[in-house]
């Protein structure tokens, strides 16, 4: 889920020259002899920690101190606070020390006497034995979240009287060692994925913002996707100029999957935008897609093509684990692997993909005794195979009610239990009121839990409370819009709706569910029912037919045996569909 905040200090901004000015105290100084020496010793100090020879370089007219200009601002405060250190360690004569000043130029060839002049009051603004920057120094660094500044303001009377107010400085703080080396990325049951500021072609203020409202649109569609966390917005800001902005979205954000994004924008704010997903093994692409909309879009959450997008991402990570499986035996993987595989199997909902699906969850359970969810998508497996008709309908409730009731006697709050008990018992024996229960239990465990919302729409339909079943329905699609089980939500709402008379509607949720999965049967029997209620009968015969190859016995006879809501009016309104579109009776 977004909210992984791992927060860095100021902003990165792109390569610079950078000129430094060091300052002697005085009160060190105890002959021309000395301030030589001490100024050679430092000197040498300060080019040996650069990686390039410095531009210019010369002594301060007053004879305590130096001054050095370089083309890398990075390497340039590298260099002083590697001086820091060494002063601390009592580095020169007689501890000698000094104050240091960088600030950002526009040629470290030719420094300008104003930069020069500002250099001076940014050194200035140091205490001695430390390291002060210009904020224009800041934001030419590659990486300044591995420095720690904080804002300085001066105490000293020469710089307050001839100080820039528009001049901030910023002290950096002694680093107590080197940065911890990046961690390996947790092993949870999420992958983690970091996006990164978008790369619009310019930093005016216009372009960054319109970067952020990209940014946080794929954040916060992506977040709501299960099985995938996202690194939140604030920390992926920080490396928004880094030149190694793929390679800190792995190392420093600890990412899995890093999703970049460049684009420009054209007339009337159209946005082109350039999206690419990088896997954490060698940063090699692996997904890649160009797209456009409009800034108006974004601003009412409605940009249609970053959300297909997005639902492509989540299906391509969700597929990552999958491919993992198979490398190896089950014995040498991760058993979260095997449970994340054993899922997305299931939504194949072809035989061999749920005999594959149910036999890696019945290694689990035999490998992990007290283990609770294998044993809840076993549930769910057996419910599957009953609803796609491999499996005697009876049958598959009882193995349904028996998995669910092991899975609550380990974790009494499961709440995807709870979900699968309540709708075995209202396809076990019409025990609606029982089964409304179970439900309100699992949402009482997991308000969030977007299939018991699903669930508990279907519960309230069979009960004929149809208006409180769509608003279920809808919530659940909300909850989760990007659920490897999507097209179940999307099918249960349109239950819901045709139920609630609403025809239209539900005719184009059946058609989403079906498009995100083709095998799943009660889709069709819905489409069925809202193209011949809706006078579409040729399309309404096409549908029936390719319900029939899934469930070849199906008639109307068995559909009012065994709907669950038979008691309810619309129940006979949908057999007298299926029967004008052309269904047996018997």
């Amino acid at each position: 889920m977004a909210g992984n905040d791992r927060e860095w200090a100021l902003g990165a901004g792109p390569e610079g020259a950078a000129a430094l000015q060091l300052v002697f105290d005085s009160r060190h100084l105890l002959s021309p002899l000395h301030a030589e020496a001490s100024c050679h010793q430092v000197c040498e100090a300060l080019c040996a920690a650069l990686p390039q020879p410095p531009r210019v370089l010369c002594q301060l007219d007053s004879g305590d101190g130096l001054l050095l200009t370089a083309t890398d601002t990075q390497a340039l405060v590298h260099a002083a606070l590697q001086l820091q250190a060494k002063q601390s360690q009592g580095f020169a004569q007689r501890q000698l020390a000094f104050r240091c000043g960088i600030h950002a130029l526009a040629d470290a060839g030719q420094p300008q006497a104003e930069e020069l002049r500002l250099l001076r009051q940014v050194a200035a603004t140091a205490d001695f034995g430390s390291v002060c920057l210009s904020a224009q120094a800041v934001d030419q660094l590659d990486r300044s979240w591995q420095l720690t500044v904080h804002e300085q303001v001066s105490g000293d009377s020469e710089a307050q009287a001839g100080g820039d107010p528009l001049l901030r400085c910023f002290r950096v703080e002694e680093q107590a060692g080197p940065n911890p080396l990046p961690r390996e990325p947790d092993a949870g049951l999420g992958l983690v994925l970091a996006v990164l500021p978008p790369d619009l072609g310019g930093s005016t203020p216009k372009l960054l913002g319109m970067s952020d409202l990209v940014a946080d649109f794929l954040i916060l569609t992506l977040s709501r996707a299960s099985q995938l966390r996202l690194v939140s917005a604030r920390s992926s800001r920080g490396l928004r100029h880094s030149r190694h902005a793929l390679d800190d979205g792995f190392q420093l954000l600890q990412a899995h999957h890093v999703l970049q994004c460049k684009g420009s924008v054209g007339l009337g704010d159209q946005l082109f935008l350039e999206l690419s997903l990088h896997a954490q093994a060698g940063g090699r692409r692996v997904w890649h897609e160009r797209l456009e909309c409009r800034l108006e879009d974004l601003l009412y959450g409605d940009a249609t093509a970053l959300q297909q997008a997005c639902a492509d991402i989540h299906r391509l990570l969700l597929h990552a684990n999958l491919a993992v499986s198979k490398t190896a035996a089950w014995e040498t993987l991760e058993h979260y692997q095997v449970f994340s595989a054993a899922t997305q199997l299931m939504h194949r909902l072809s035989p061999g993909a749920l005999e594959q699906s149910g036999a890696m969850l019945s290694w689990l359970v035999a490998q992990e005794a007290h283990a609770t969810e294998p044993r809840a998508w076993l549930a769910f497996w057996h419910l599957l195979r009953g609803v796609q008709g491999q499996e005697p309908m009876n049958e598959a409730m009882a193995h349904m009610a028996s998995f669910a009731e092991s899975t609550l006697a380990r974790d009494a709050q499961h709440a995807l239990a709870h979900t699968l008990l309540g709708h075995a018992l209202a396809m076990q024996d019409g025990q609606l009121d029982r089964a409304l229960q179970a439900h309100q239990s699992a949402l009482q465990s997991n308000p969030s839990c977007a299939l018991a919302w699903s669930f508990q729409a279907l519960a309230l339909s069979y009960a004929d409370r149809t208006r409180e079943a769509c608003e279920s329905a809808h919530l659940g699609l909300a909850l989760s819009p990007l659920d490897p089980w999507q097209y179940f939500m999307e099918a249960a709402l349109a239950h819901a709706l045709l139920a609630h008379q609403h025809d239209e509607p539900a005719l184009l949720h059946a058609q989403a569910s079906l498009r995100l999965s083709a095998s799943h049967a009660p889709s069709w029997l819905y489409l069925t029912v809202a193209l011949q209620r809706l006078g579409r009968r040729d399309e309404a015969a096409v549908a029936l037919l390719r319900l029939r190859q899934l469930w070849p016995a199906f008639t109307v006879s068995s559909f009012q045996n065994r709907y669950w809501g038979r008691q309810a009016p619309h129940a006979q309104a949908f057999a007298q569909a299926l029967a004008q579109a052309g269904l047996p009776l018997q």
